[in-house]
């Protein structure tokens, strides 16, 4: 009678390791392969099109950050195995560029960070508590520290890819950058996208690593901007 319940007992001893291992391996394969959204296009590929058409109105002057704008995050993460790339945006986003002559003299740009989301809350609660620190750190910004060139005076439906130099602020931590921004000219508004690849150790940004999950030690911040006269 022993021997027989202690057969039962290593069968269900084993199935209940099977049954364990199962669900680490097959469930972030099942959701990763068949649940899980396909990520996006990155914005600066995505890039937003300006209108062309309408009264043209003059480069010279202020222009600020108009609906449409977004700003993104994405970073590479490990489920058990299984590779993902999560992406974060938020469309709360504000700044100002000013043009004068043939550069932008001065450009700021802010970012809303407990407002950026993925396909998965509980993802965006670590994002904004442990990562990103949003009660203490509540935006994100970038700001030129040099005039941005552009080539002449640009035509209206013109696309054009100028270096910038800039300081971008993470976690209230601040670091010199530089990135290449596509422009494009619309009649009446300005679209400015491009994408800055973020080391997380360089802005304090802690790396999770729990239960199986883990996340890549660099970050890609992306931007699709669209201005419009002040």
């Amino acid at each position: 009678m022993l021997s027989h319940i202690r057969r039962h007992w290593i069968r269900w001893s084993i199935g209940g390791v099977l049954l364990a291992v199962l669900a680490v391996t097959a469930v972030p394969y099942v959701y990763t392969t068949y649940v899980a959204e396909a990520a996006p296009a990155g914005l600066a590929t995505e890039r937003l099109q300006p209108a062309t058409d309408g009264p043209e109105a003059p480069l010279d002057g202020s222009w600020r950050a108009a609906d449409g704008s977004e700003a993104e995050y994405r970073i590479d993460e490990i489920l058990f195995g299984q590779e993902v790339t999560a992406v974060g945006r938020t469309g709360e986003v504000d700044g100002e560029i000013e043009i004068e002559g043939t550069a932008v003299r001065t450009g700021r740009v802010e970012v809303d960070m407990a407002s950026v989301a993925t396909d998965n809350p509980r993802r965006d609660r670590q994002f904004r508590d442990n990562l990103m620190d949003v009660t203490g750190n509540p935006t994100a910004t970038f700001a030129l520290t040099g005039p941005v060139e552009l080539p002449g005076s640009p035509a209206v439906g013109s696309e054009f890819t100028v270096p910038a130099r800039g300081e971008l602020t993470l976690r209230g931590v601040t670091r010199p950058v530089t990135v290449d921004l596509t422009v494009g000219r619309g009649a009446s508004e300005v679209t400015v996208s491009g994408e800055v690849p973020v080391a997380l150790a360089d802005h304090g940004i802690p790396r999770p690593s729990v239960g199986g999950i883990s996340v890549a030690d660099r970050a890609i911040v992306g931007f699709a901007l669209r201005f419009e006269p002040a």
